[in-house]
């Protein structure tokens, strides 16, 4: 079996020289040391029941059993909680100098506000930290105030009841697969690192935007959460894909036919 695609980062960018290979379930190294080209793309053979990987330099090596249906294999970069420290303490100090020359907290400005989180940001998911600013009014983001209006439309192709409009549909996913695909993505949402890949391929094997709500119909009776929300998320650890991510995959969506 033959499969292509992409290599990529978190943000959509390829990675290019990024590393891929196959393996035995047992371990066994079939091939490895491949590289992707200049544009992330790659190509490989294996057979049902190998693993095949994607790995480069400073990123989380990422595996598959054969067969799999990912064209964009998205890599993410490992959580780093001793980063975190040191960022956590220059944070302190920023704001121990601050108190130190008589401005409390609530006399920081925006721009204090904004300089001590992006610090942050440095470590943590940039996306985590413009929720956090977005929710305190510093942040403004044209995506993200996309995404705002999508999430509280009524007649968004993103609620749950979209699909019930109309008796004549051009193409149905049935209630097995659907469930397949609501276990996916609810698999592929983690506290450290989302498999944006595996949510990626769920959306392009739908057909139409009726398809996206019965999903969304689904995944909130066997989750008990809104898919739309679930995706977005909130803040870490549970922040979801990122809003960058979201908005590219909205607008996926909304080129797929209505019913």
């Amino acid at each position: 079996m033959e499969f292509s695609g992409v290599i990529s980062d978190a943000a959509g960018r390829p990675i290019p020289g990024a590393v891929f290979g196959a393996m035995t379930a047992s371990g066994e190294l079939l091939f490895g040391g491949t590289d992707a080209d200049a544009d992330g793309s790659f190509v490989l053979s294996a057979q049902p029941g190998e693993l095949v990987f994607f790995g480069a330099p400073g990123y989380v090596t990422k595996t598959f059993t054969v067969p799999f249906d990912v064209s964009r294999v998205v890599l993410n970069k490992p959580f780093n909680f001793a980063a975190i420290g040191l960022v956590a303490g220059a944070a302190y100090l920023v704001l121990n100098e601050k108190k130190r020359k008589g401005v409390g907290a609530l006399g920081f400005s925006n721009e204090d506000v904004k300089t001590v989180f992006l610090i942050v940001g440095g470590v943590l998911a940039l996306d985590t930290i413009t929720k956090i600013l977005r929710a305190l009014g510093f942040w403004n983001d044209p995506k993200s105030t996309k995404l705002d209006n999508v999430s509280t439309d009524p007649n968004s192709f993103w609620n749950p009841n979209y699909w019930k409009q109309t008796q004549n549909y051009s193409y149905i996913i049935d209630t097995p697969t659907a469930e397949r695909f609501a276990k996916q993505i609810n698999d592929a949402l983690g506290y450290f690192n989302d498999d944006e890949s595996a949510i990626d391929a769920v959306f392009h094997q739908l057909r139409t935007k009726a398809n996206v709500s019965y999903l969304a119909h689904v995944y909130a009776q066997k989750y008990g959460s809104d898919l739309f929300s679930a995706l977005r998320g909130g803040v870490w650890p549970q922040d979801g894909i990122s809003d960058e991510q979201l908005h590219a995959l909205n607008a996926y969506c909304e080129t797929l036919t209505p019913f």
